[in-house]
């Protein structure tokens, strides 16, 4: 017979004499167990039960002895969040690349990564030329993406017939101004931020019919700005980015 419970059991038999012969059985069962728990990580998870470390959803067990000698199953019910923390720059618009994020917090990097009032969809469109980043809520992932510039022209460029260059661009803030083919002997340089404002101009001689020109704008914010030569009733404009030391 198969006991499955502690206790004490008899069974009587002839002995070799003919006689009754009583067996006990003192029976003491000791039961396995069974124990489980589920948990939600951010990228990975590492289960101390068994020291290892998993990045996938899914169920997982370990068995060991108890206190009494029995296996011990202990099981494990993993949901693994991860985030996708790539930006897409469209048409001036960024877009979270992570469809599936449960919130969406867009900041502004240039303001001490400053939140944006209302800016909680996937998508944001800024409305002036700066830095921008956002933070993800997903299950047990909260993380913020990289800063994206985006660059808003509220100053259209004219890139026909353009005469001069700057270099570098992007530039620390020095950066040279080279042109050429200027028949008139005064060229008024000016150097103007995204909406416009003049921080500063300057008129220069053509020698030879060339210009060649340093700036430095290492004192100004990190941005767009444009320069644009005037001369003979022709204003040439071109962009140069500013992205500090």
């Amino acid at each position: 017979m198969t006991y499955t419970t502690s206790g004490a059991y008899t069974d009587t038999i002839a002995n070799a004499v003919g006689c009754d012969s009583v067996i006990t059985l003192n029976l003491t069962i000791n039961n396995s167990s069974i124990s489980s728990s589920a948990v939600t990580a951010c990228d990975s998870y590492t289960w101390l039960q068994n020291n290892v470390t998993y990045t996938t959803s899914g169920a997982y067990t370990d068995t060991i002895a108890n206190t009494v000698g029995c296996d011990s199953v202990v099981k494990l019910f993993l949901v693994i969040d991860t985030l996708n923390l790539s930006l897409s720059n469209i048409n001036d618009s960024l877009v979270s690349n992570d469809a599936t994020a449960a919130s969406y917090q867009w900041i502004n990097c240039d303001s001490n990564n400053a939140i944006i009032a209302g800016a909680t969809n996937q998508g944001y469109k800024p409305t002036i030329s700066g830095n921008y980043a956002v933070i993800l809520t997903k299950g047990a992932c909260i993380d913020t993406t990289a800063c994206e510039n985006v660059i808003i022209s509220n100053i259209i460029e004219n890139k026909l017939n353009a005469n001069f260059s700057l270099f570098p661009n992007p530039t620390d803030g020095e950066f040279v101004l080279r042109g050429n083919g200027y028949s008139t002997s005064e060229i008024l340089i000016s150097v103007m931020d995204m909406n416009g404002r003049v921080i500063e101009s300057r008129i220069v001689n053509a020698n030879s019919n060339s210009i060649n020109e340093r700036f430095d704008l290492s004192n100004q914010a990190n941005g767009v700005y444009f320069i644009s030569i005037q001369s003979e009733g022709k204003v040439e404009v071109k962009k140069v980015v500013l992205t500090g030391r």
